[in-house]
């Protein structure tokens, strides 16, 4: 599934990923992995964040979002049980 999402320059932007079960998904933005193993790079950490309000909800969360961030992102099941989960196109608008 592909979604379509605008966001402006500095919104916080919420991309959801719902598995069925409370399996390891990982967010990659543009190809390039965000979140693997219940983890964010360091380096990225000032940008996104992931919230996990319930069991199998993997919510990545882009803070004061800027032109850099438009792209795909993608939520894929890394335990080997299915394909992609959920695929988002992010259009920033306005000045960065």
């Amino acid at each position: 599934m592909r979604k379509n999402l605008i966001a402006h320059v500095g919104e916080t932007v919420h991309l959801n990923c719902t598995t069925s079960r409370d399996i390891p998904v990982d967010w990659k933005h543009d190809g390039s992995v965000i979140y693997v193993n219940d983890a964010i790079d360091e380096s990225l950490r000032a940008k996104y964040s992931i919230d996990k309000p319930v069991s199998g909800h993997f919510m990545l969360v882009i803070k004061n979002v800027s032109g850099a961030e438009a792209g795909e992102y993608t939520c894929i099941d890394n335990a080997g049980f299915g394909p992609q989960l959920i695929s988002y196109i992010l259009t920033v608008t306005g000045n960065n």
